[in-house]
């Protein structure tokens, strides 16, 4: 099975999140020959097979997220690949997928993050309905979505963030 990770959410200038998914997404393509889907704008990757529009992604406005989740559910992959995001953002319609979910911000304080509030409500909810795994960052935030999600934590692999020592 070919892994594809997908990174199409990332600006070209990312910065906390945006900079962990890049570093994972060079790290799994590195190791494992993942090809990778990016925004448009992102350089210093190999591998890309499919580039999202700039507007699409984080730091392109307002309604960028609108603009991803439409693009992103017109893709289609093939059946042999499984999908890595190293943020909470799927791709496509298919459930073959492994999101990762730093944490629920979004869900206690909507009126900080009015737009990822109703995705963490409404949309990833229908994907984590077809995910067969989740990663987060901590054992708070497994049994956080596990609670709001009812999500099987049996399902829910705790894989801390890392240091990179060369920067």
């Amino acid at each position: 099975m070919k892994l594809l990770v997908n990174i199409s959410s990332i600006g070209a200038r990312p910065t906390g999140l945006g900079v962990y998914a890049l570093r994972c997404a060079r790290a799994v393509s590195s190791a494992l020959q993942a090809e990778i889907v990016a925004a448009s704008g992102v350089a210093g990757l190999e591998d890309v097979v499919l580039r999202a529009p700039a507007s699409c992604a984080l730091g392109a406005g307002r309604s960028a997220a609108i603009r991803r989740w439409a693009w992103s559910k017109r893709q289609r992959h093939s059946p042999e690949r499984l999908v890595y995001s190293p943020t909470h953002h799927a791709f496509g319609r298919r459930g073959d997928q492994v999101l990762t979910i730093h944490d629920l911000i979004p869900l206690r304080f909507p009126k900080q993050h009015p737009t990822q509030h109703l995705y963490f409500r409404f949309g990833l909810a229908a994907e984590l309905a077809r995910a067969p795994a989740l990663f987060t960052v901590s054992e708070t935030s497994r049994q956080d979505i596990h609670e709001h999600y009812r999500y099987p934590l049996e399902r829910i692999f705790v894989v801390p963030n890392g240091v990179d020592r060369q920067v």
